[in-house]
């Protein structure tokens, strides 16, 4: 069976190669399986547990993270070893897998656990505490959900991510509300916040840089995963 894939956004599915996006429903591209979910962790929960029902080798938590220390910087790989949910309970990914994982990258990954988040983590003040009281390096808000459907359903269970924004980043307040669960922009609703907001364009170019770096590094990864 296929290596089943979870992903939030649409754009990210995009990199993985998926051209007709429908969340929640479960389609094939070069070698594995994939579910486009959408945002946070019901949705990743849903997207997870089709995959497994369809009867998947692996779930692979795919996609992007948010940076939280200085180190990581836009672009990095993680490949952690854990997640640490938002309950506080740590959740460990399937070692033999990640080292066949990692062996097939042939890319330097970072190791160090992320951590989920139930809602977006949008400031840096923010990225701090979290960094400060998790230990974590990244966060996402999928990544634990997936986790804990491999386990319930003793599938192995993956992470990989790119880090979009770092921990100097602060998220503007215009996107607040202007975003879909696929992470598609309402164009009217963005536009509208930004005459409340102006100042908040200019974070707008630097953040898409960000995620291009980002995006590059999902790419170098997605045909890898088919010959695991």
């Amino acid at each position: 069976m296929p290596i089943g894939i979870v992903v939030a956004l649409k754009r990210e599915a995009h990199i993985l190669g998926l051209k007709h996006v429908v969340m929640g429903k479960v389609v094939s591209a070069d070698g594995v399986a994939a579910c486009v979910g959408g945002m946070g962790a019901a949705r990743a929960e849903l997207a997870a547990e089709a995959l497994v029902k369809l009867g998947v080798n692996v779930l692979v938590s795919w996609g992007c993270a948010g940076g939280l220390v200085d180190d990581v910087e836009a672009g990095s790989l993680l490949v952690p070893t854990q997640v640490k949910g938002a309950d506080g309970v740590e959740l460990a990914v399937d070692e033999l897998w990640r080292n066949k994982l990692l062996q097939a990258l042939q890319m330097p990954a970072d190791a160090r656990p992320i951590v989920e988040s139930r809602v977006a983590v949008n400031s840096t003040t923010e990225k701090r505490r979290l960094a400060e009281t998790s230990g974590a390096v990244a966060v996402d808000m999928e990544s634990a959900a997936v986790l804990r459907v491999a386990q319930r359903h003793s599938v192995p269970g993956l992470v990989l991510r790119a880090v979009a924004d770092t921990c100097h980043d602060s998220l503007p307040a215009s996107l607040d509300g202007a975003l879909n669960p696929l992470g598609e922009i309402y164009g009217l609703r963005l536009a509208a916040n930004l005459l409340r907001h102006p100042a908040d364009l200019a974070a707008l170019w630097p953040l898409k840089t960000r995620f291009d770096l980002a995006a590059a590094t999902l790419r170098r990864t997605s045909g890898v995963l088919s010959k695991l």
